[in-house]
């Protein structure tokens, strides 16, 4: 008996060896998986802004100075104020606060001579509306339309762009439309050409106004470059007669 107890000693031990290993790797294992979790959480917790913290979108928002009686602008201003609100799940205090810190110059005056009546969006934006959107008159419209001629410094697609709106706010037809625009080109010759040539929609104008422009820029380079070689060849020609006795 007595050498059958020394034979389940060691035995005993050996076992209790190999249970206390499994035990140190399941733990050591469990502290691995808790590490990546642990790491995971972090990461996805990195992109969440801080409570009260409003993300720079100076470039999307843009400032309002109120100095323009274009109601078109103030109102395009507050719906890309609002447009990122909504993308960004801005809460209404949020939005109040960006409105707040994008309005300068006479816009600016306004809001502080009025802070204490506005305490909310939808008092900020009641009031903004009536301010600063309101409509001007039809003759006043047309008055501006009439007045609107491409500048010298001013692409032929800038100018196009912001007199057809002002064609549409006054619903002319098509037609009209692009007879006022005509009109107020700075070169006659593409007025001519868009003038002879039929027209259905507006990016048809547009399609014509764009060749137009290239051909007559390719024009002036060209001759431009002959120009300055005549000019060139002319001076060295009067130098040399110059020269000879």
């Amino acid at each position: 008996m007595a050498d059958g107890s020394n034979q389940m000693g060691p035995t005993q031990a050996a076992v209790h060896e190999i249970l206390r290993q499994l035990i140190q790797q399941n733990n050591t294992r469990d502290q691995q998986v808790m590490n990546i979790l642990e790491n995971i959480a972090s990461q996805r917790a990195q992109p969440v802004l801080a409570t009260g913290t409003i993300p720079n979108l100076n470039a999307t928002i843009g400032t309002f100075d109120g100095e323009s009686d274009d109601a078109g602008h103030a109102q395009g201003w507050i719906s890309s104020l609002e447009t990122t609100a909504l993308l960004n799940q801005w809460p209404d205090l949020y939005k109040l606060e960006a409105a707040r810190s994008h309005l300068t110059g006479a816009a600016r005056n306004w809001y502080l001579a009025r802070q204490s009546e506005i305490e909310t969006w939808a008092k900020f934006k009641e009031q903004f509306e009536q301010m600063f959107t309101t409509a001007i008159s039809v003759s006043e419209q047309w008055k501006r339309l009439q007045a609107r001629t491409q500048q010298r410094n001013e692409t032929v697609y800038a100018y196009f762009h912001d007199k057809m709106p002002m064609c549409r706010q006054l619903k002319l037809s098509k037609s009209e439309s692009k007879k006022l625009m005509c009109m107020g080109l700075h070169s006659k010759d593409m007025c001519n050409v868009l003038m002879s040539r039929t027209h259905n929609e507006e990016y048809e104008v547009l399609q014509d106004l764009r060749e137009c422009d290239e051909v007559f820029q390719s024009r002036n380079e060209r001759f431009k470059s002959t120009s300055n070689s005549k000019s060139t060849l002319s001076k060295e020609e009067n130098f040399k007669i110059k020269l000879t006795p």
